[in-house]
């Protein structure tokens, strides 16, 4: 990273100035604006933003930062009679920082920012390193005079400080702001703070609002450092001081006004309690008090905070608890955690990874520690997934990613990765001056478990059964409310639903007042959520008392229940809500599909129909195809399939084969759910059978041998009453038709999905007719009739909510976009379709998307690349059974046209030989690199 010269300024006393003035206060900061624009610019700096009442600007020449500095200053000081005079205050700093989108980020920044708070009025300070940067080339008639070793209000290490000195400014100033200089008992830290600045913001928002704020949450999430680094932050505000009471080592309520009678140094009176001489301390002062860790104590902390707010009318809290204090006057905030990596990155999708990972919180608060542990320790890019892994499975817990970064001082990253399978037994090796609830992750976990009633700890442990959380309907059902219920539940039979506790949604309540779950509404329903680390934890305890095995089997219930129930909705008015009830529980279905595998595999079978289409709408071919391929071969072991359900479930695991280009097994599952549904005299599935032969025999044969079987299908889907699968079947025969020049066939069944159409107002339908309409017109050139057709297709699959259509209608729009010469437009459809086709797995369409594109790059003028992308797909192809068929042979000659007169034979050669050498993962991440150059 670059070095960059920061300078920060602010308008001393602007909050007393903005109530007293605020007509003539805007006018002053108006001109105060333009002016400062005006010198940073023409010092060849960068307004990075204005923050509050000043400016952050970054400039590359320190010595202009300087100069700019000193111009501020002077320029302040003439301003014109009329307006309201201004005193700024100036810090400067320079080292090394991360920018993104025109903003930068990092300690240099900070340590800037705490310089500039420092400063008074109409002076400017500058740190140690700026001032040996600038010590041999200094500008005339600048100098510097050493204000000697202070210490900011980030609370970590001192910084040596100089004041800029010039000669038509002033030279003599008050002391620094700094924490020597204000009354306070706040701690050194020796780590530094890392991220959580909006959040120091909203709770300086909220003591200035708020006479009682309490920080909430879980142990280990950092409400300590926060609420004293807040503190800091607000010392400025209360003049008799700012002034931390740490409760955890204390057993007894009674104790705490005596302790802080301690700090505050208050001389005990015989005709007064404790409370009483807090009181009368505080009466008139104004003073901040940060009470730490009530949750123990949490009785007779509400009645000593009330106390002191009703008769202390100057006195201000702001406390640290699990739970709220529940008392008058409170705010209450509700810390969240580190931001964590998004998949992208433990995907190893992210584009630029090294660098987009250290913006995420989670992650530079365990490289800042890494180092420390392990100063030699570098971050590369094949690290990425595996630190992106970490920091996810943590949960952006702060104390649990410093446990973790503890242990690359003898393990490597994977090796810490693996750790965490057992992430308690892992996490042990805490500071040696912790608090001894601090030192494993464990015990900080326990601490607040322990503090639970045995009704909370009860509910708390059964929860550990949902995995992603849960509605509160789903736990009613499962969860009962006392082990007895629990156990009954175990002898039911499977057509019995567990009674709901009549206590459960108080118990969940308390649960989330207490910071073990939290509580969200989505599309009208409460759902609840717990930390993965806590589940664990959870589910340690549950183990421990022996109900698992009756937990997992009404879970497993529920959920089946709740896949057949949701199923029935795909083709009604309802379908996007289930879709989105199903999206929100993926994680429980998939939970339910594995018990159910190992213990009733046909129940198991009939939940794998239920999610059969739904898998193939979100494209998650691979996990749909392992699991009913499970399901299936388990109840093989233990008895005959019976037929109704295999022809459904043959039918979708042939969906999933064909999807995942393993053509065999796609070809024999459809072969058997033929059989087995006309042995019943199932047309409706029967007719989707021969359908899914039809696409294996096209890919394999070509229009001729699969358009027998698309007719056969087309007829059984219709007689049957299906006519999603006679519109999509007939689409495909069109287009099939279409692309072997077969121009009747074509007209015919695209006329026939148009007559199908018109008859039903149903969206699967449609979507397959404007398809059809856009894939033929796009098959013959005809770009502006094939974008109209596919911006109809790209709107009704997101309608429909249908990610694996929304992927292909990207590819396909970018391909007409690129035909009518509009390639911005064009990229941007490119990098959304591959991108979600490389998410889903969608291995064919994904080689589809590639060849598209590379028609893109030759429109760009680059063959190389065209011709790379080419030769990598043709090999992919070949590898996965897939040969070129009549869509993509188009794709492919339009891509490759202008390389025939443009590339030499070598250069030709040499490309394919680099493309064929690439993955369809390397293939996927050069075309998203080339769209964003």
């Amino acid at each position: 990273m670059v070095e960059t010269t920061f300078l920060f300024t602010d308008i001393e006393g602007s909050t007393r100035l903005w109530e007293q003035q605020p007509r003539q206060m805007s006018d002053a900061v108006a001109w105060h604006d333009a002016l400062l624009r005006e010198i940073v610019l023409s010092h060849d700096g960068k307004i990075v933003k204005f923050s509050g009442d000043g400016i952050h600007a970054a400039f590359s020449d320190a010595s202009q930062a300087l100069t700019a500095a000193v111009n501020i200053q002077c320029r302040i000081r003439e301003m014109p009679a009329d307006y309201l005079s201004l005193a700024l205050r100036c810090g400067l700093h320079i080292g090394p920082a991360e920018s993104r989108d025109g903003d930068y980020f990092g300690t240099t920044v900070n340590r800037a920012a705490r310089l500039c708070h420092a400063t008074n009025g109409g002076q400017i300070i500058i740190s140690a390193a700026l001032n040996s940067a600038i010590a041999d080339s200094l500008p005339s008639p600048l100098s510097t005079r050493c204000l000697g070793t202070v210490r900011l209000r980030d609370l970590t290490d001192t910084e040596t400080v100089h004041q800029l000195l010039h000669p038509d400014l002033p030279n003599d100033f008050a002391p620094l702001r700094t924490l020597a200089t204000s009354p306070n008992n706040l701690p050194f830290f020796a780590n530094a703070f890392i991220g959580r600045y909006r959040e120091i913001g909203e709770t300086a928002k909220l003591v200035a609002a708020s006479r009682l704020v309490t920080l909430l949450g879980v142990g280990g999430l950092g409400k300590t450092r926060l609420a004293i680094q807040a503190a800091a932050h607000l010392l400025d505000q209360f003049p008799e001081g700012v002034w931390l009471c740490e409760l955890a080592t204390i057993n007894d309520a009674t104790f705490i006004p005596l302790r802080l009678m301690q700090i505050l140094n208050i001389k005990a009176q015989a005709s007064l309690t404790p409370t009483q001489h807090i009181i009368q301390y505080c009466n008139d002062k104004k003073i901040l008090l940060v009470l730490d860790n009530c949750e123990h104590l949490i009785d007779g902390v509400a009645q000593f905070c009330a106390a002191l707010l009703q008769h202390a009318p100057a006195v201000q809290l702001l406390a640290t608890s699990r739970e709220g204090i529940e008392i008058d006057g409170e705010t209450a905030y509700q810390l969240p955690v580190l931001s964590i990596p998004d998949p992208d990155f433990y995907s190893g999708q992210q584009l630029d990874s090294v660098r987009a990972i250290r913006e995420v919180d989670s992650v530079r608060l365990f490289l800042d520690r890494a180092l420390r542990h392990r100063p030699d320790f570098e971050l590369h890019s094949q690290d990425v997934p595996v630190l992106a892994r970490i920091c996810y499975r943590l949960d952006g817990i702060p104390l649990a990613i410093e446990l973790a970064a503890a242990r690359l001082r003898t393990m490597t990253l994977a090796e810490i990765d693996h750790g965490l399978d057992n992430r308690f037994g892992f996490l042990v090796t805490g500071s040696r001056v912790a608090a001894p609830r601090h030192k494993t992750l464990h015990a900080t976990l326990a601490w607040s478990y322990d503090l639970l009633s045995l009704d909370e700890q009860a509910q708390f442990v059964r929860l550990a059964v949902f995995v992603g959380g849960a509605t509160f309907a789903a736990v009613a059902h499962v969860c009962a409310a006392t082990t007895a219920v629990a156990h009954a539940v175990a002898n039911t039979n499977d057509d019995t639903v567990s009674e709901a506790s009549p206590h459960s949604d108080v118990h969940m309540q308390s649960l989330v007042d207490k910071s073990m779950i939290d509580l969200i509404e989505v599309a009208g329903r409460m759902r609840f959520t717990m930390l993965e680390t806590l589940r664990q934890f959870a589910l340690e305890k549950v183990n421990a008392v022996g109900e698992w095995a009756s937990l997992s089997r009404s879970h497993a219930k529920w959920y089946r229940q709740f896949a057949i129930d949701a199923a029935a909705d795909f083709y009604t008015d309802h379908r996007l809500t289930a879709l989105q009830r199903l999206d929100l529980d993926q994680a429980n279905l998939r939970s339910a599909t594995h018990y159910l595998i190992e213990t009733n595999p046909l129940a198991a079978l009939d939940m794998c129909v239920a999610l059969g289409r739904y898998w193939l709408w979100r494209g998650q071919f691979a996990e749909a195809k392992a699991l009913l391929e499970s399901a299936l071969a388990a109840q093989l072991h233990v008895g005959a399939i019976p037929e109704i359900v295999e022809s459904k479930a043959r039918y979708f695991a042939s969906g999933h084969c064909y999807m995942m280009s393993d053509l065999v097994s796609a070809e024999t599952h459809a072969r058997l759910a033929l059989a087995a549904s006309l042995h019943i005299n199932d047309d409706v599935n029967a007719g989707s059978a021969m359908a899914m032969l039809g696409h294996v025999m096209y890919i394999q044969y070509g229009h001729a041998a699969s358009q027998k079987y698309y007719e056969d299908g087309i007829a059984l889907s219709l007689r049957g009453g299906d006519i999603q699968a006679a519109a999509n079947n007939m689409s495909n025969l069109a287009n099939n038709a279409a692309y072997a020049n077969d121009v009747d066939v074509a007209a015919q069944y695209l006329a026939a999905l148009g007559t199908l159409a018109a008859q039903h107002s149903e969206p699967f339908i449609q979507v397959r007719l404007v398809l059809s309409q856009g894939q033929i017109a796009l098959h013959r050139g005809y770009y502006a009739e094939a974008e109209k057709w596919l911006q109809q297709y790209l709107t009704i699959s997101k309608q429909m909510s249908d990610k694996m259509h929304e992927g292909i209608s990207q590819f396909l729009l970018g391909a007409a976009l690129t035909g009518l010469g509009a390639l911005s437009a064009a990229a941007d459809a490119f990098t959304v379709s591959i991108n979600s086709l490389r998410a889903q797995d969608a291995r064919i369409e994904l080689c589809n998307a590639i060849e598209a594109f590379a028609f893109w790059c030759s429109r760009k003028g680059d063959d190389i690349s065209a011709v790379k992308l080419c030769a990598s797909t043709l090999i992919l192809r070949d590898s996965i059974g897939f040969p070129v068929g009549a869509q993509a042979r188009e794709s492919r000659r339009r891509a490759l046209a202008s390389s025939e007169e443009n590339l030499d034979d070598y250069a030709r050669a040499d490309a394919q030989k680099q493309g064929s050498r690439m993955t369809l993962a390397e293939a996927a991440t050069l075309a998203c690199a080339l769209v964003s150059k």
